[in-house]
């Protein structure tokens, strides 16, 4: 019985095997039937999926600071596409016409070095894909992809206009490919309509290269591109993508460049205006960038912000002026900056450190904004500011909240609120010049400020760190009060000329100029009162320990004798 039952389910377990093989041998000739060859578009960000209706306006503050966005993910998609949606996969020796994810036609284009797009046209020669119309516009109206190798051209005057038309998927990239846009407009188009689209959130048509690619860009427009999706902000360079950017415009797209893991890119002689969040955005840990002499104005948000990991990059002698958010930001943990000659106008805030330590912030004119240079986070230490010239900023330098070992030095600031103020510890100002601000210097941490020159201020020098003024130095004119001290009255010292009314006032004591051979005065008096509320405090509790024996003893006599006639 026992060998027979065995055998049967020997039997059965053979017929399963057989069948899952089977169904196994048909799903794999089923998937080889209709999945896409090796150059599939199964990764490609749907630019059907924008920001949803509901979605509203860019939110701004009441700062004027357009708060962050989360972008949407690059959308993943399988290999089976409808048959409507083509794509143009350009290789180093063929265009292949791709639908529905399958190749329907290979133009083979040798291997002779970079292809014109104006050449493709031609030989696709449908305008199911793209189209040539006349002076130079040609309309692209499915992806063209780059694969690693192939090389393309976009040059006037051959090309004067590149339109992407709003169909879904529509893009220009590539991966480890190369491609040069010279003399070129490229903008997107409505659907449906002649004009670019102006709606971000229906999601529009973008650049995007990655993977050891090189775009070029001489000499042209990029416009009207983009939406709030991850890699899709309009032009991007990607993983280790370089390039050189210059003589161009990048105007109302949703970033006006963004890179992510780019090196070695210079960005020159550039016009970035009117985008809808940022205009340039280098993010996670691109390094190696070169940013010279750009134009950078009237974004919805920063003009110029590096982000996560940005390093050894170089911001120099750009402009950055009526921006919605601040002018040039350097965030998370991006090391090893350099900040250089830039001028900065009329933004929230000017130049912004956030989290990124060991930058250095040198020789920018900083006009107009609610704080000319911000320092701020746990990981804002080392961070040199020099030479900078700081104007009508309502806080000419703010350092604070885990901000640390700020090197300010040879610094001239004038009018606004506030000439500097430091809640950073070990921090050191040298050679600062404040001109015109109501509070001179305000140092609420221990601080070293040798050789000031404070002029035309209320209040040249509040002090609220209780520092020694043996770290002070330098000349202080005031219209009232030279020094405010919120610390002990230590004396100031020789080192210091106050030329005020009210040279030295501590707000704890009241005094005015206290003398120098009394500064020990409010440390005896804090010495005495402790003394004085210890004292309390243990004759509170000696008083406290008798009254409760005398509540004890009180219970003992109350209760009586115990039954052998003794008291408890």
């Amino acid at each position: 019985m026992m060998t027979t039952r065995r055998l049967r389910l020997a039997r059965v377990a053979g017929a399963i095997g057989r069948t899952a093989l089977v169904a196994a041998a048909l799903t794999l000739t089923t998937q080889t039937a209709v999945a896409a060859p090796s150059d599939h578009l199964c990764a490609l960000p749907d630019s059907g999926k924008g920001r949803p209706e509901g979605a509203g306006p860019l939110k701004r503050n009441g700062q004027r600071q357009v708060l962050p966005l989360a972008p949407r993910r690059v959308v993943k998609v399988g290999c089976r596409w409808p048959a409507d949606v083509r794509a143009i996969v350009l290789t180093p020796g063929s265009i292949r016409l791709q639908s529905g994810g399958r190749v329907v036609r290979q133009i083979s284009i040798g291997n002779g070095g970079a292809i014109h797009l104006d050449r493709i046209a031609q030989l696709v020669g449908s305008g199911k894909w793209l189209a040539r119309g006349a002076n130079g516009v040609i309309e692209l109206r499915a992806p063209l992809v780059q694969r690693p190798g192939s090389r393309l051209a976009i040059t006037a005057p051959r090309v004067r206009t590149v339109r992407l038309v709003d169909n879904r998927y529509v893009h220009l990239g590539g991966e480890g490919a190369s491609v040069l846009i010279k003399g070129v407009t490229i903008t997107s188009r409505a659907r449906g309509e002649s004009g670019p689209d102006t709606k971000p959130k229906n999601g529009r048509p973008f650049i995007f290269y990655e993977n050891g690619s090189r775009l070029d860009i001489v000499n042209s427009t990029i416009s009207f591109l983009g939406s709030d999706r991850s890699n899709g902000y309009g032009i991007s360079w990607k993983n280790g993508s370089t390039g050189v950017v210059k003589h161009s415009t990048f105007e109302r797209n949703f970033f006006g460049i963004y890179t992510n893991r780019a090196r070695d890119i210079i960005f020159r002689d550039n016009t970035i205006r009117f985008n809808d969040l940022y205009g340039w955005d280098p993010h996670d840990f691109s390094t190696g960038l070169v940013f010279e002499r750009n134009v950078v104005h009237g974004n919805g948000s920063h003009g110029i912000i590096v982000s996560n990991g940005v390093r050894n990059s170089v911001i120099r002698g750009n402009r950055s002026f009526d921006n919605e958010g601040n002018g040039i930001v350097i965030d998370k943990g991006s090391p090893r900056n350099l900040v250089e000659g830039n001028v900065v106008k009329r933004n929230a805030d000017g130049i912004v450190l956030l989290d990124s330590p060991d930058n250095r912030v040198v020789a920018n004119e900083v006009t107009g904004n609610q704080v000319g240079v911000r320092v701020n986070g746990k990981r804002s230490k080392r961070n040199v500011l020099r030479r900078n010239n700081l104007t009508d900023n309502q806080i000419g330098v703010q350092a604070y909240r885990g901000a640390a070992r700020l090197n300010a030095a040879g610094t001239q600031i004038s009018g606004g609120d506030i000439g500097m103020a430091l809640d950073a510890p070990n921090s050191q100002v040298v050679d600062i010049t404040v001109t015109g601000a109501r509070l001179g210097i305000e140092l609420r941490r221990p601080a070293v400020a040798r050789r000031l020159n404070i002029s035309g201020a209320e209040v040249g020098l509040r002090d609220d760190g209780m520092a020694r003024k043996r770290n002070l130095s330098g000349l202080i004119a005031a219209e009232k009060v030279g020094i405010r001290q919120r610390g002990f009255a230590f004396p100031v010292g020789n080192a210091v000329t106050i030329d005020a009314p009210r040279p030295v006032v501590n707000e704890i004591t009241l005094n005015e100029q206290p003398p120098s051979y009394l500064w020990w005065l409010p440390l005896a008096g804090m010495f005495f009162i402790a003394s004085a509320v210890l004292i309390e405090l243990l004759r509170s509790r000696r008083e406290k320990g008798r009254a409760v024996r005398a509540a004890r003893h009180a219970r003992r006599l109350a209760d009586g004798p115990t039954p052998d006639g003794l008291r408890r």
